[in-house]
């Protein structure tokens, strides 16, 4: 598949020596411009990048001298980046670049954001604990972001480099591809998902799925209240008091069966779903209020922009 514009793979790397000769072979069959950041590597990382771009035209090989987590990796790649389409890949094998010009092609389409869905082909080769922590976060993004989006954590994606400066992305982890996901379809970008096959690592997962989960779980609270309007949060925070009021009645009622056997208080269970459903409503109506206004601004602004062309 061909596209018509220029664009630029990043591509971060730590200890990935296993497999990045092969992951970069496949890049460049498919790219013109690769940007590798080797982010402090203590193995042979760095050397065989190196070797690769001495090999192939097109490939530029940037290193930090420490080890400064992926988001500064990703930075970095973005900084050296000369064009306005930026795609990011891993280097662990598990995503194909032969679909990178499936994604970039959807963003000369018209999208902002594509993202490539692992979970279109099958689980077999994500672990079931990252499953089942992938759909949650999937169902929090989806809901605090009013659009659905099945793989809000890929790693694999296609974004419009501009798009970067509205978000305002704090996220230091391996939360910064939920955070970037969750503001820009908050925002009003437009984002779209594209199947993806994922297949089996080569190498050692730096992922720990207790720190990390921990931490997208906040990224998402706090991407999703921080970009509310006051007027969405006059609803949301509420909400959010009502549901805590809730939790409160179903520990009371735990803890009175767990001390007792029985409940004392028949009436709380009730109590907490009520509270529970209330507040979720006054949460929802906040967030899906708040969307559509972002969407209606945005829309605003591109039409005076062509006005003024």
């Amino acid at each position: 598949m061909k596209t018509k514009n220029p664009f630029t793979v990043v591509m971060p790397a730590y200890n990935e020596e296993d497999g990045i000769a092969r992951v970069i072979d496949e890049v460049k069959g498919h790219a013109d411009k690769l940007i590798v950041v080797d982010d402090g590597s203590s193995d042979r990382t760095r050397v065989i990048a190196e070797e690769c771009a001495r090999k192939h035209p097109g490939i530029t090989v940037v290193s930090h001298a420490r080890n400064k987590g992926k988001v500064a990796a990703i930075l970095t790649g973005i900084r050296h980046a000369r064009t306005e389409v930026v795609v990011l890949i891993d280097a662990d094998h598990t995503y194909p670049a032969k679909d990178i010009p499936i994604l970039v092609k959807k963003i000369e389409e018209g999208s902002d954001l594509v993202l490539g869905n692992r979970f279109s082909s099958g689980l077999r080769n994500i672990p079931a604990f990252n499953r089942l922590g992938n759909g949650l976060f999937s169902f929090l993004i989806s809901f605090a972001s009013g659009q659905e989006i099945a793989d809000g954590q890929t790693g694999f994606r296609a974004f419009r480099k501009g798009m970067l400066g509205d978000l305002d992305i704090r996220s230091n982890g391996l939360e910064f591809e939920t955070e970037m996901t969750i503001k820009a379809a908050i925002n009003g970008y437009k984002v779209e998902e594209v199947p993806i096959e994922y297949r089996k690592r080569i190498g050692k997962s730096k992922l720990n799925p207790v720190r990390d989960g921990y931490r997208m779980f906040f990224a998402i609270l706090r991407s999703g209240y921080s970009q509310m309007s006051i007027i969405s949060k006059g609803f949301a925070l509420p909400g959010l008091f009502i549901v805590l009021v809730g939790i409160l009645f179903m520990l009371v009622s735990i803890s009175e069966y767990l001390a007792a056997g029985k409940l004392s208080h028949e009436y709380y269970p009730l109590l907490f779903v009520f509270f529970a459903l209330a507040g979720t409503q006054l949460i929802t109506l906040a967030v899906f209020s708040d969307v559509q206004q972002k969407k209606l601004s945005r829309i605003e602004r591109d039409v005076a922009s062509l006005k003024k062309k």
